[in-house]
């Protein structure tokens, strides 16, 4: 079945910063976790000065550099000034409740976090003042129920959607939350102005179960749409181009890819990054992809040029570097009121040393106002403190 598929107007889009595709990491299932903690999600940083990135001889076609990579700076809010590999708080580090953000999405006008703590327990928070105060969501979340997930439609960001991991997709209609399929959801996109049109990961995909699944008619069946994923692979990061939908990019442990609306996949030659993927993030004004590494790189990457063509050209830069002792997740990215234009969220954790081997700490929320350059604790009373 063929369908048009309607852009954001420019308006919109100025308003708009895609969230990125929501951690995820579950608590249930084969979905990949932090060592430390139950699913958090991670991050990094940009450098707004960098001249456009040159294509180096690779195959691959991995961008350089034309400065050196800043490293790592980080201020907490109540800090004057900026310092390199920032120390976490230590009371942070083994509380008696200790809440982790799993996902954080920036809609027009109002963010959202979902968090776990380590006893399996959720909160839904949202604000409407850029991080300023939060609130509890009013419509808490769906009761007796492990979640992989909550997500949202940028469109309209009073409707969510929450993803069990035994199986299992509600919608909040405003009222109550209502269970619209069995579908098992980690990480869900809705097509911009489309909301019949979904997008949705499986993070307990088994042999031959989907990795990737399309619904048309707002989540209530499902279709396969993982052509060309590797059957091995489990799918923790979804997203979609909010100029285009059309384009879409999906992220496992160490493979990248890139689709399009028939469900056909390409992996996206990533020859530079010698580790993991821990995060992914897509700018919703330029469509410029941003993705994070694990160690021993702890770096935020960014190609400006992710939907060229051939998936060969695609060209990457390094943005920052959290070196050796701070890991990152990222999470989203979102407007900012500084002259970059772009702010950075993820999670990051300082690396502990130990007997057994270096392992992150626990994972805290952080915000780059000026897309990656200085990285400021976000703070929620009572939550995060």
């Amino acid at each position: 079945m063929t369908r048009t598929r309607r852009r954001a107007t420019p308006e919109l889009l100025a308003i708009l910063s895609l969230a990125a595709i929501g951690l995820l990491l579950a608590a249930c299932g084969s979905t990949p976790v932090p060592p430390t903690l139950p699913p958090p999600a991670p991050t990094a940083a940009p450098s707004p000065t960098s001249a456009p990135e040159a294509p180096t001889a690779t195959v691959a076609a991995a961008e350089v550099p034309t400065e050196p990579s800043a490293t790592a700076t980080t201020k907490a809010l109540d800090t004057p000034t900026p310092q390199a590999a920032p120390t976490l708080p230590a009371q942070a580090l083994e509380p008696a409740e200790h809440w982790v953000v799993r996902n954080l999405m920036v809609g027009p006008g109002r963010t959202y976090v979902f968090l776990a703590d380590l006893s399996g327990r959720y909160q839904l928070l949202y604000s409407d003042d850029d991080g300023q105060t939060w609130a509890p969501f009013p419509g808490e979340l769906p009761l007796g129920h492990c979640l992989n997930n909550v997500n949202i439609d940028y469109a309209a960001i009073d409707s969510l959607y929450a993803g069990a991991c035994e199986g299992g997709l509600y919608h909040w209609n405003g009222s109550e939350w209502e269970r619209i399929s069995d579908q098992r959801v980690g990480t869900l996109e809705v097509v911009y102005l489309e909301p019949q049109l979904m997008w949705s990961t499986d993070p307990a995909a088994g042999p031959g179960d989907p990795k990737i699944s399309r619904s048309e008619d707002g989540g209530r069946t499902w279709v396969a749409a993982d052509s060309g994923i590797d059957s091995s692979e489990t799918i923790a990061y979804l997203g979609m181009d909010p100029r285009d939908s059309n384009t879409f990019y999906a992220m496992g442990r160490e493979t990248l890819y890139r689709g399009t609306a028939d469900g056909q996949w390409k992996a996206i030659p990533t020859a530079r990054f010698p580790s993991t993927f821990t995060g992914m993030a897509i700018e919703g004004g330029n469509g410029a992809l941003y993705v994070s590494l694990s160690a021993p790189n702890n770096q935020i990457w960014r190609s400006q040029n992710p939907n060229m063509a051939d998936v060969t050209g695609v060209r990457w830069g390094l943005l920052h570097d959290f070196g050796e002792r701070q890991a990152v997740h990222l999470m989203a990215t979102g407007p900012s009121s500084h002259p970059v234009g772009v702010a950075l969220y993820a999670n990051l954790a300082e690396i502990q040393r130990g007997d057994s081997g270096d392992r992150p700490g626990n994972y805290l929320p952080y915000r780059s106002p000026d897309g990656g350059i200085t990285w400021e604790r976000i703070v929620i009373p009572g939550w995060i403190e």
